[in-house]
């Protein structure tokens, strides 16, 4: 076997997604995001493999023809997997349904076609099949690539959606987006999203011109290579980031207008006298807990009665309590100081809620009103 840069490469991301993806399953934290991720990282491994049994064909066409294909299947859960993946770390209630199956269609069909095809065949009879040009898997190979690749770019997509109405869930649960680790889902569909859309290019040049060589299998490998240990390296530490929120919203919820109008009380009450939204680490759920109601309730209550999401409406709760102490002629607190007293964690955020809210920012704020508020005093 001639081993180059090229293949230490493959053979290094091969060993890691292998270790990875048995680490998550051995874990003592058993959780169907963790299989999934597992999943994930041993269907990579899987369909580099069977590249690497092609790429040294000799070697393996002589010590291991029953290797050949054996990866092949696995390449088509790599949109699915990484798509499942996603949704479970979003939502704390996903749960693998019978629907699901779905997305494993191409993947028991390679299967299947293979079974009848060429897994049953013995060392000989592999060998004869594995230079026979009319295989249909040598055949239709560039459609079956093209279909590969256009179903991970399908499922890239469905991920981009599903981060973009996390972020909207999100919303409605914490006053602070930082604390549910958003960063991680959004870090795992933008690597995956950019490995995948770098090799783009090469791969239509290759389809075009037919020329292949090392350079262009090093510059389709790479980004991929560098995504596998960022993500591995994070997850190493972190495998469980991602908090989650529910996915569903008032399907069975029946709150009468009187009962709503005593809620309302009741939380204004509570938020003049208690001033929650100060605390930048205030969750729906830790409010809810305070008022005695449910989760689900008080977010209902928000959002039909105040036209207004949690996180919106905690903001707006801190802004207006900043606006007093901008006011405030005897206040000497500045700008960052306000802003961290009054519940937000970083000033970007603080200047965009504010803004919204008045139209000016803190410091323009307080330069024209400030003077309106000294006059008026004199």
């Amino acid at each position: 076997m001639n081993v180059g840069v090229l293949d230490i490469m493959i053979i290094i991301m091969i060993f890691q997604l292998l270790v990875f993806s048995l680490f998550l399953l051995i874990r003592k934290a058993k959780n169907v995001s963790n299989y999934l991720l597992a999943l994930q990282l041993f269907s990579q491994m899987a369909g580099i493999a069977n590249g690497f049994c092609f790429r040294q064909f000799d070697f393996f066409f002589n010590k291991f023809p029953h290797l050949f294909f054996a990866g092949f299947p696995f390449s088509f859960l790599w949109g699915p997997t990484f798509y499942l993946y996603a949704r479970s770390a979003s939502f704390t209630d996903f749960k693998l349904k019978l629907r699901h199956l779905f997305h494993f269609i191409p993947f028991f069909t390679a299967i299947i076609f293979l079974l009848f095809s060429f897994y049953p065949l013995g060392y000989e009879e592999k060998r004869i099949m594995l230079v026979k040009y009319d295989f249909p898997l040598y055949l239709y190979g560039k459609y079956i690539d093209i279909f590969l690749r256009t179903q991970v770019f399908v499922y890239i997509i469905l991920s981009v959606l599903l981060l973009y109405n996390v972020k909207q869930k999100i919303k409605q649960r914490y006053s602070s987006i930082s604390q549910t680790h958003i960063g991680w889902i959004e870090f795992l569909v933008a690597g995956f999203s950019i490995a995948f859309l770098l090799t783009i290019p090469i791969i239509i040049y290759l389809y075009i011109y037919g020329r292949q060589s090392d350079t262009f299998v090093i510059f389709i490998s790479l980004p991929y290579f560098i995504y596998f240990n960022i993500i591995l390296f994070k997850a190493w530490y972190r495998s469980e980031i991602f908090a989650g929120v529910e996915e569903g919203k008032y399907k069975s919820s029946k709150l009468a207008r009187k009962e709503a109008e005593g809620l309302i009380e009741k939380l204004k009450q509570y938020v003049d006298c208690k001033k929650p939204y100060l605390n930048s680490e205030l969750t729906l759920g830790q409010l809810a807990e305070n008022l005695n109601i449910s989760p689900r309730i008080l977010s209902q209550v928000i959002n039909e009665y105040f036209n207004q999401n949690f996180y919106d409406y905690i903001n707006r709760l801190r802004v207006e309590e900043s606006k007093k102490i901008l006011l405030d002629l005897s206040n000497k607190k500045t700008v960052l100081e306000i802003l961290y007293d009054v519940g937000f964690n970083t000033k970007s955020s603080y200047n965009v809620a504010f803004k919204r809210a008045t139209g000016l920012t803190p410091t323009e704020f307080k330069r024209r009103y400030s003077y309106k508020t000294a006059s008026t005093s004199e």
